[in-house]
């Protein structure tokens, strides 16, 4: 289940697309190549995927639908700002205004206002008959309130939390994770928080659950990811950027994970094995180059163990591997060479056969003539 971001991933691998201010980018999720962009109306507040649909909110509240080959489906408005919003499955929208929350339905053209007040994060559970949301009031309480996916009426007394929701994700596991000054998981309404990891002097500010519920990713402070196995271990992948800003992040079809960067590109990492690739630039866009620095158990993996001989540098066995392919081209010229003067000299022996054999025809004929003449 997507939520609000600036990056959407198909958990069957087909396509990710990013967002920069009014510009939807579609990419191939394979070759990562360009297919289509799209120009919305307004300032793209996120996307999502919804079976084999995009969802385009944008931040006044306009609902912009396509298919993965960009025929636009009907149009429709929440009618009013967004300040978050989560997409089920069947496309159902829940969004944040100021001062209510709207439900919108994938064939209605009007969104249904549901009246609560201060929500600063939400998201659908993976079955799509609950919503967890993040509450803020003027007094500084914040409170994480269940509502039914139906009607959004309360079930349960809301959780009371010390520090502010700005991003929640569902599991497929059952549970919500919400961040704060760290990562919770809110199993039910009636069952107490429990703690899953901290990121110490820093800020969460986005996270998100693999499609089988096994790894979980943190977009930390403004330019970093972790992903984490879920319940949470080593570091399975810790993604830095220098110069640039995370705007999102989305899992995909295992082991992909897709980071979205402030400006309409993304990075597409493989958390098993490190492989990084970058979103191609569309037509008429500026093409980008970032530094960014990859780490995390992959590394483990693949370092040699104590008996293992010691890793040669790169440069040397490039030098070598030129070497024996040079050696082996002189060995073909060489061998090429020889046939050719194989070949001549058979040649030259069959030019002297040849003209031995006429030569003898030719004797034999003026011998001829010299005995005919002869007897005349």
């Amino acid at each position: 289940m997507s939520q609000r971001g600036q990056v959407a991933y198909d958990p069957r691998g087909r396509i990710f697309v990013v967002t920069h201010d009014e510009a939807l980018l579609v990419h191939d999720g394979d070759s990562e190549a360009p297919l289509w962009q799209e120009t919305i109306d307004e300032t793209i507040a996120g996307v999502a995927i919804a079976g084999d649909e995009i969802v385009v909110l944008g931040e006044e509240g306009a609902v912009r639908r396509f298919t993965f080959l960009h025929r636009e489906l009907a149009r429709a408005s929440l009618g009013g700002a967004v300040r978050t919003f989560a997409v089920r499955e069947d496309g159902t929208i829940v969004a944040a205004h100021d001062d209510h929350l709207s439900l919108l339905r994938r064939n209605d053209l009007a969104a249904v206002p549901l009246y609560h007040r201060g929500v600063t994060a939400l998201a659908w559970s993976r079955d799509g008959k609950r919503v967890l949301v993040g509450k803020s009031s003027p007094e500084g309480e914040h409170q994480l309130v269940l509502l039914d996916g139906a009607n959004g009426e309360p079930q349960g007394a809301p959780q009371t939390l010390a520090s502010a929701i700005t991003a929640i994700a569902s599991s497929p596991k059952g549970f919500f994770v919400a961040n704060g000054d760290h990562i919770q998981r809110f199993t039910a309404a009636d069952a107490p928080l429990t703690h899953v990891t901290r990121a110490r002097e820093h800020v969460i500010t986005d996270v998100a659950c693999s499609a089988e519920g096994t790894r979980l990713a943190m977009q930390i402070d403004r330019s970093r990811v972790l992903v984490l196995d879920d319940p949470p271990g080593e570091a399975l992948l810790d993604v830095s950027y220098p110069q640039r800003v995370c705007s999102g992040v989305a899992f995909g079809p295992r082991p992909w994970i897709a980071i979205a960067l402030a400006g309409g590109d993304a990075n597409k990492v493989n958390v098993d094995t490190g492989a990084m690739h970058r979103s191609d630039t569309h037509p008429g866009r500026q093409h980008n180059r970032w530094l960014v620095s990859v780490a995390g158990a992959f590394q483990k993996r693949a370092a040699p163990g104590p008996t293992a001989a010691p890793a040669r540098p790169a440069g040397l066995d490039e030098a070598k591997l030129e070497q024996q392919r040079r050696a082996q081209r002189a060995v073909e010229d060489a061998e090429a060479q020889l046939r050719q003067q194989q070949q001549d000299d058979s040649d030259r022996k069959m030019m002297f056969r040849i003209g031995f054999i006429v030569l003898g025809i030719l004797l034999g004929v003026l011998r001829a003539c010299a005995r005919d003449s002869h007897h005349y």
